[in-house]
This record gives structure tokens, C-alpha cells and sequence, in this order.
């Protein structure tokens, strides 16, 4: 998956105590599954992860609920609108 410089997912604009995340991804291009047995998935949004427990809806924007800030070794933190998102690499979050 890309980041938005490349054409794809962006994020809502965030508070660090939120639990649900807007992606959006231009001509409703889903860069990942609607299906509910792809989750959990972590996602890296502009260097925080996040780990998406349940599927959002199959149209962009996507809406996820119930969704954990901050896994170690980041933090939850705010976001802007517009931000950039993809699913995380566990390797780059690695010690």
C-alpha cells in the first residue's frame, strides 16, 4: 500500500483519545479487505500504529469503530486531516 503523496489513503482529521478512524482513498479504491476475517490489521498512520479490530464498510470513506491508538513503541497522538495511512509493516516498528 502507498501513502497519499502516491494517490492513496488519507485519514480524518484526529484527536489521540479517538477510536474511530475515517480512511478515505481517491476514486473509492479500498487498499485493503472489507472482510471481517482480515482483522485485526494494524495500520501506520503517519508514523503512529493503530490496530483496526473489527472491518469497516465496503466504500471509501471507510469508517472504523473499536479501533486501539498508540501500540507500542508509538503513541496515540492528534492528527490532521489528510494525513497519510497504510498498513503497517511490523518491521519498522520493530526494537
Amino acid at each position: 500500500f502507498r501513502f497519499a503523496s502516491d494517490g492513496l489513503s488519507t485519514v480524518g482529521a484526529l484527536v489521540a483519545s479517538d477510536t474511530t478512524i475515517v480512511v478515505t482513498t481517491p476514486d473509492g479504491l479500498l487498499p485493503w479487505s472489507s472482510a471481517g476475517g482480515d482483522y485485526p490489521m494494524d495500520l501506520d498512520i503517519n508514523g503512529e500504529r493503530v490496530t483496526l479490530n473489527n472491518a469497516p464498510g465496503a466504500t471509501s470513506p471507510q469508517t472504523f469503530t473499536g479501533v486501539t491508538r498508540g501500540i507500542a513503541p508509538t503513541i496515540a497522538r492528534d492528527h490532521a486531516a489528510g494525513e497519510p495511512c497504510e498498513v503497517a509493516d511490523a518491521l519498522q516498528f520493530a526494537f
